[in-house]
């Protein structure tokens, strides 16, 4: 088994970071995933290797709060740190941004302005002239697409609600796979 490349172990330590007081926390947080790892016999894949330590860490996080708790150490929120986003939306949006270019312009569109601008859709079908159900069954249909992108695109870990959690890593595109790029002129777009 090869360990995670550099890209993936520095994502994960800025989500380890997010989560704990101290960059040395952090560090310390991520050579016991990493120790953990090495010594696990379950890990087959490179792929599986990140999902593994992703869970190894999130663990490894638990823990550590955990023995800083009974120590009698207070408990202090992680401190700003720069370049880093306060939510998990960050880990995935690296991913995302591609996948959504790749979509069509129609599904973009749409997309932006329910889910982005907020746009009530009852507004907007009178807008496009379209009946509501109408417009929600486009609504739907485009949000379908843009799962099934990103599922066949990015890698990431899940929560039991199935909401993407931690660092995700996005797959080149296939040269068979359909891209908006394709489809249109050349021009400013870029599909990853």
């Amino acid at each position: 088994m090869n360990l995670p490349s550099d890209g993936f172990t520095e994502r994960l330590r800025s989500y380890v970071r997010r989560r704990v007081a101290t960059s040395s926390d952090a560090d310390d947080v991520v050579q016991t995933a990493l120790l953990r790892l090495l010594e696990s016999e379950a890990v087959s894949s490179d792929s599986s290797a990140q999902a593994w330590l992703l869970a190894a860490a999130r663990n490894a996080i638990a823990d550590h709060h955990r023995a800083r708790a009974r120590s009698g150490e207070p408990l202090t929120e992680p401190e700003a740190v720069p370049g880093t986003e306060p939510d998990e939306a960050s880990d995935i949006t690296e991913c995302l941004a591609p996948v959504l270019a790749a979509l069509a312009e129609d599904d973009r569109a749409l997309l932006r302005r329910v889910d982005v601008e907020g746009d009530s859709q009852a507004e907007l079908a009178r807008e496009l002239g379209l009946s509501v159900s109408g417009l929600k069954s486009r609504v739907q249909r485009a949000r379908e697409r843009l799962r099934k992108a990103v599922i066949a695109r990015c890698e990431f870990e899940r929560d039991r609600s199935g909401r993407p959690v931690g660092p995700a890593t996005c797959r080149p595109r296939a040269a068979e796979d359909p891209c908006a790029c394709d489809r249109e002129p050349a021009g400013d777009r870029d599909c990853g």
